[in-house]
């Protein structure tokens, strides 16, 4: 018990959007999937309800390794048409550094969207490749940083 405890985390605080209020990431369960990695399972509540399971993992070797994916499902209410819309979405991503200074990223994606009659899916996918000379990032003397992001989406 006492380790779900600490693993808990609860965040209230009140979101006021378009005359509709929401408890953004009400609650977050985050436990540790080993070594530099985690598990969140983010909860939502009021005019936006939104429930999901977040995974997130850091490899320790050289190159630095990263995996990210996930899964939501988010209903909102939409007021100008009073109808509530459902939102679905899978989504996965791993990255790699391949010198202190380049990185390289890839994603894939998935969604599937109701809204009154109309029901769609969507897609998404892409890559990116980044070139970072700072040494710290919060002090970025004498530094270059560029990215170039490339993808799509296929309905």
């Amino acid at each position: 018990m006492k380790r779900l405890g600490n693993a808990l985390m609860a965040s209230p605080s009140l979101e006021y959007v378009d005359a509709t209020a929401s408890l953004p990431r009400a609650v977050e369960l985050r436990e540790r999937a080993r070594q530099g990695g985690h598990i969140a399972a983010p909860l939502t509540l009021g005019s936006t309800r939104q429930a999901g399971l977040e995974l997130d993992k850091t490899f320790a070797t050289a190159s630095r390794g990263r995996l990210h994916g996930g899964y939501w499902i988010v209903s909102r209410e939409n007021p100008g048409y009073d109808i509530r819309d459902l939102r679905s979405q899978f989504w996965a991503e791993g990255s790699r550094r391949f010198a202190r200074v380049l990185n390289a990223s890839t994603w894939a994606g998935w969604a599937d969207v109701s809204f009154g009659d109309v029901h769609d899916q969507l897609v998404t996918g892409g890559a990116s490749i980044s070139l970072d000379t700072r040494v710290n990032p919060a002090f970025p003397r004498n530094a270059v940083v560029r990215q170039r992001r490339m993808g799509g989406a296929v309905a």
